[in-house]
């Protein structure tokens, strides 16, 4: 499963994200029973990946806010995570007919 990690400077309510790549990975796993609304990513340690608050799920097509992280082993962690429903459904939000009263 592909996964990329970013660091998001934007308000979480925003629908366009202010993002910057810190890492592009190909050897990412879900952990056990995950859901895909609160996925739970299992990947290789790296310092970097800490300070890290976003991330994309190309194969489950969503945007996730990072809501914890667990060092496993001292060479693996887990990303919990948490859909980010704005950014994920975006350009179907921006093509909706909206009638505000």
């Amino acid at each position: 499963m592909n996964l990329k990690i970013y660091n998001n400077s934007s308000d979480p309510r925003a629908t366009q994200k202010s993002l910057s790549l810190v890492a592009d990975l190909s050897a990412v796993q879900l952990t056990d029973q995950t859901s895909v609304e609160n996925p739970s990513f299992l990947l290789d340690y790296n310092a970097s990946y800490i300070n890290a608050n976003y991330v994309y799920c190309p194969e489950l097509k969503r945007y996730y806010f990072i809501t914890g992280r667990e060092i496993r082993n001292g060479n693996q962690m887990i990303l919990n995570c948490h859909v980010d429903v704005r950014m994920s459904f975006r350009s179907q939000i921006l093509a909706s007919d909206i009638i505000a009263d």
